[in-house]
């Protein structure tokens, strides 16, 4: 038992009909089109290709071995209560300090913890 397949009758479609259908494509094409861009808009893009064209030749920034003037001192270490920026520190004024405050040379070099003192962070106020 075979069916035989008919081929498919073409549909007409009336001119009038035709004219719409192509109105809304053309409706829908404009519709999915991106904006024109403004005059603001249209000279970042034209200066944004342009800085990707104008492609710059050799080193901007010259590295530390490379520059001709350098920025940072060299680090100088002499001893251990020097400071490389102020000088040497004058030992008898760091023995006078550590005896006023109180403090040992761990102390002031952070090496031990520096004890404080107990009292009240947040003073209340006390009417009278």
């Amino acid at each position: 038992m075979e069916v035989e397949k008919t081929p498919p009758k073409p549909h007409y479609i009336a001119q009038r009909e035709l004219k719409k259908i192509n109105e809304r494509e053309k409706k829908k094409r404009e519709a999915r089109k991106p904006s024109s861009l403004s005059n603001y808009e249209c000279s970042l893009d034209k200066s944004y290709k342009a800085s990707l064209k104008a492609k710059r030749a050799g080193k901007d920034v010259a590295h530390l071995g490379q520059q001709s003037k350098q920025s940072i001192s060299p680090l100088v270490v002499e001893g251990d209560f020097t400071n490389a920026l102020c000088g040497p520190i004058d030992k008898e004024a760091l023995q006078d300090f550590m005896v006023t405050t109180g403090l040992i040379a761990e102390q002031l070099m952070g090496e031990a913890s520096i004890p404080t003192g107990d009292y009240d962070i947040y003073r209340t106020y006390v009417y009278g």
